[in-house]
């Protein structure tokens, strides 16, 4: 595929909301020169998942050591959710319910909204549009004001961070559904009922939307009906995302699982750890901080360990991957990158205090880290000097 086709269908895949080939989705970049901006502009990076930002150039594990703080946005509350970043601003969440909106380089405030319950999510921002989670109810709002475009509610909380793809919002309630949305008019396309609580962000790929539940299984619904095309039982409750890539369906709950994506049958099983903390994917190797302890390398083809890190990584959410690196936040309040080869620590902050300090998720794109912080109640954003 040119460099030209990668570009185009990076900014319409991420930036508009077509219907595009799966090549668009592909988690490896083209022989050429990526793009010199991007977004992060949902929790997965791309709607199939794996937190992979294939596209980052500047930071690597030969300068990573030199990032200094470029700034700190203190909220209102504390920041428990991961940002994510679009057309130049930073969103993100803080325990004042509040939504807000800065800019992505100075962290000057561009707007902020008071929502219900947003705190406790992450939003999704696409074509304009920030879509976010706020108690039984998704949001839309308009991405450059906050002013609110509709809201749809559900039977119970709404404590799901959303994907959106091909026009549609998928997300999961309390009140054990899935749910997809017309994401221009809000207007409700299916919902399909699980067993239980569902927690995790969906994953879409090739037509179907992959989603855990804490029933303890994994479904695979039809993106455009909401049908059931099958369900895995995992055996413990699924928190955390899926994402699928080349065709096999990842999860972590209990166990790892690699799944057909379109059959659902087993591939193969790790069960040398209990895989909670979420996982990141990257050129065929599964990054994840094993029992929330030590960063571990998983071959995605296998399921067999390459590497575990010596360094404790305590992980409070899912890794990130761009680059060469894997960036964890923990819950003492710290973010550490360690290099892919082998899993050695290569640049550590502390973000505030170490007791009940939790660190989000991070997000790396054009060349900054973003994470969010109980203690400072913060969004952090680091840069090279």
């Amino acid at each position: 595929m040119t460099f030209g086709r990668i570009v185009f269908c990076a900014v319409l895949g991420i930036l508009l909301v077509l219907p595009l080939s799966d090549t668009c989705f592909s988690q490896e970049p083209s022989s050429g020169l990526p793009p010199t901006t991007i977004d992060w502009n949902m929790f997965g990076f791309v709607p199939s998942g794996g937190r992979y930002n294939p596209y980052e150039t500047t930071l690597n594990a030969q300068n990573i050591s030199s990032l200094v703080v470029a700034f700190r946005y203190v909220a209102g509350g504390i920041v428990t959710q991961p940002p994510v970043v679009a057309n130049g601003v930073a969103y993100f969440t803080a325990a004042d319910d509040n939504v807000y909106a800065v800019d992505a380089v100075s962290g000057s405030l561009v707007w902020k909204k008071k929502l219900a319950g947003a705190e406790f999510n992450s939003p999704a921002v696409v074509n304009g549009v920030v879509y976010i989670g706020g108690s039984n109810k998704m949001f839309a709002l308009n991405a450059n004001t906050g002013a609110g475009i509709w809201s749809y509610q559900t039977s119970g909380t709404v404590n799901t961070i959303p994907t959106v793809a091909n026009g549609v919002v998928y997300f999961g309630s309390k009140d054990f559904r899935v749910y997809a949305l017309d994401a221009l008019t809000g207007t409700l396309l299916w919902r399909f009922k699980t067993g239980n609580y569902v927690a995790p962000a969906p994953a879409v790929d090739n037509g179907m939307v992959y989603v855990g539940s804490q029933d303890r299984y994994v479904y695979a619904l039809n993106a455009t009906t909401g049908a059931l095309v099958w369900k895995y039982p995992i055996g413990s409750p699924v928190y955390n995302p899926s994402a699928v890539v080349n065709g096999v369906a990842y999860v972590g709950a209990g166990d790892l699982f690699a799944l057909d994506a379109t059959t659902g049958s087993l591939i193969w099983q790790g069960s040398y750890s209990s895989h909670d903390g979420g996982l990141a994917i990257a050129n065929g190797v599964i990054y994840e901080c094993e029992d929330g302890e030590f960063m571990a390398a998983v071959d995605a083809a296998t399921g067999n360990l390459i590497w575990f890190s010596s360094q404790s990584c305590v992980a409070n959410g899912t890794p990130a991957v761009a680059n060469g690196l894997i960036y964890e936040g923990t819950i003492d309040g710290s973010i550490y990158a360690f290099d892919t080869t082998d899993g050695s620590l290569v640049w550590s902050y502390q973000l505030g205090t170490m007791l009940g300090n939790y660190a989000t998720a991070p997000v790396i794109v054009n060349g900054m880290v973003y994470v969010g912080a109980e203690v400072p109640k913060s969004l952090i954003a680091f840069k090279l000097p």
